[in-house]
């Protein structure tokens, strides 16, 4: 059940940002990780107060959550549109400066709607030196050729190792040859995170097989959809997961680890719990806000809606029925084994 309240959001104003500076961010603590992008990559969701406001302390917690789970790696700024250019950058600086007590790597989400957005993005990504960088097309992005432009500017500002997103808000898909060339060209290509196109799964399938039947150029072939393919697709040679499901971090990292030791028969039962709770998150999408809650990272189950580089925006408050509640805590009871996180 949602309780939604529409506005005209005005979410400009007023957050100072928090500084960073060059020499604080060297300090970086001696952190224990592999080198090789791949494996589960969450991506971070961002938590809101009852009012609206982005909630920075539940934002803070989330990654030290995550961290808590066992990933290896986080990604911020990669799905959530809603947020103003003070409060990305806020969040950027503040996942950065958390990062460099925890062992984990840092991917930065450096979307734009066209090539002059992404670059400034990026540039502002460089500033606070992360790992990775990842990037979705851009919404202008009707050709082939606008594709490429914009990803060839990319590489023109960063030398870390760039994840292609196939998916985006608006224009075209990168057709696997554009991937490729870019692969081919730039030796911190040939990283993707692949699923399209929505609801082929066949399709998508095949785009993965064609990157994984071209290594070298390609280097990293990752599936992504909330992991709802996962199974299958680790079984044809998927290295890596990009995925939201954030707030059981725990679980998705125990089913990748299960893969990669070959424990197939622990891996049907994790990944069949996890499916459980994942198609009822998809039937009821507060179970994520709940489930967020209920471990003790967020602090409200309240959510900006809106459509992606547009200003309207609503605010939306989840709230469960009882049946709802117990339906969720049943599911949750199955997913107990693989918690890292009580």
């Amino acid at each position: 059940m949602e309780s939604i309240i529409t506005r005209r959001a005005s979410l400009s104003g007023g957050l100072a940002l928090a500084a960073i500076s060059t020499a604080g961010l060297a300090q970086t603590a001696v952190k224990k990780y592999p080198d090789k992008v791949g494996g589960f990559l969450p991506i971070m969701e961002t938590p809101f107060t009852e009012a609206g406001a982005v909630d920075y302390a539940a934002l803070e917690r989330e990654a030290r959550f995550i961290s808590r789970c066992g990933a290896k790696c986080m990604i911020w700024g990669q799905i959530d549109d809603t947020l103003t250019d003070d409060e990305r950058q806020k969040g950027m600086e503040l996942i950065m400066r958390v990062s460099r007590e925890l062992p984990v790597r840092i991917c930065l989400g450096v979307n734009g709607r066209d090539k002059d957005e992404m670059v400034k993005w990026a540039k502002r990504a460089e500033a606070v030196q992360p790992d990775w960088i990842i990037s979705r097309p851009p919404l202008n992005g009707t050709t082939q050729d606008i594709i490429l432009d914009y990803y060839r500017a990319l590489a023109k500002i960063t030398r870390r190792p760039v994840i292609i997103q196939s998916s985006g808000p608006g224009g075209i898909y990168p057709s696997t040859d554009t991937v490729l060339q870019l692969a081919k060209e730039f030796p911190n290509f040939g990283y993707v995170k692949e699923e399209s196109p929505a609801g082929h799964p066949e399709e998508t399938i095949a785009r993965q097989q064609v990157y994984l039947s071209h290594k070298p150029p390609m280097k990293t072939v990752m599936s992504a959809n909330f992991a709802k393919g996962l199974l299958f697709e680790m079984r044809i040679g998927i290295e890596g997961f990009v995925t939201g499901s954030a707030e059981i971090s725990d679980v998705l990292q125990k089913i990748w680890d299960l893969h990669v030791q070959g424990r197939t028969m622990e891996l049907r039962e994790a990944y069949a719990q996890y499916a459980m709770m994942r198609n009822f998150i998809d039937q009821y999408p507060a179970t994520m806000y709940y489930l967020w809650k209920k471990r003790g990272v967020f602090s409200s189950t309240t959510v900006r809606k809106g459509r992606p580089y547009e200003t309207e925006r609503s605010l939306v408050h989840y709230t469960l029925t009882k049946p709802q509640m117990e339906e969720i805590e049943f599911r949750y009871a199955a997913l107990k084994p693989y918690l890292a996180v009580a």
